[in-house]
């Protein structure tokens, strides 16, 4: 009976990172990520799916290849070098259930600064609203030409922060990931030393 049960605990540890990949893989995935025009003015309309309920935030998102940080910092704003507002961007969005076809939020906004740089990418803030399961129709227009940011890669990307997280997904994929890596090798090889003992016996 004690075999039997160490064999049941070591069958879970081992099974237990596979399946939380699984998981952290499916509900980690960024509901969209895709480009937008932004000389002429672009618009994007994507269905996207939204698989747990959170605060998720909209961003406007620069390449940083093609300009210096400085420029970027004129053009974008927002690095801790030099705090700068960058260039406004008008848009107007949109988002509606794809099943109800009812409008979720809609709004207009004027876009400026940066809350995060990265070594790739840019990132500026257009909205944060929670939503909730579901798929959704999002429509997002730039209201007129960014003529000084044409050779910049634009994309829109919604993602949300998970040190902010409000549900037991996020819960689970951060300490998950505690178990796996710092509590799970520790049990196995406690488990393992147990069974070859018992064996010996």
């Amino acid at each position: 009976m004690r075999k039997r049960y160490i064999y049941i605990c070591l069958i879970f540890l081992f099974l237990h990172y596979p399946v939380h990949m699984l998981f952290v893989n499916y509900y980690s995935k960024k509901p969209l990520e895709t480009q937008i025009s932004l000389n002429p003015a672009g618009k994007i309309t994507e269905q996207i799916e939204i698989r747990m309920p959170e605060i998720y935030e909209f961003d406007l998102s620069f390449s940083r290849k093609t300009h210096e940080i400085m420029e970027l910092n004129e053009l974008v704003g927002g690095s801790l070098a030099n705090n700068k507002t960058g260039v406004v961007i008008p848009l107007k969005w949109s988002l509606t259930s794809n099943e109800s076809k009812k409008v979720i939020f809609q709004r207009d906004v004027q876009t400026y600064g940066a809350h995060l740089w990265t070594k790739e990418r840019i990132y500026r803030t257009i909205d944060s609203i929670t939503i909730y399961p579901g798929d959704y129709i999002l429509t997002i227009e730039i209201l007129k030409p960014i003529p000084e940011l044409q050779d910049i890669n634009a994309k829109i990307e919604i993602s949300y922060d998970p040190k902010n997280s409000t549900t037991w997904h996020t819960d689970y994929m951060w300490w998950g990931t505690i178990f796996n890596y710092l509590i799970s090798p520790i049990l196995i090889i406690s488990l393992l030393i147990r069974l070859f003992k018992s064996k010996k016996n």
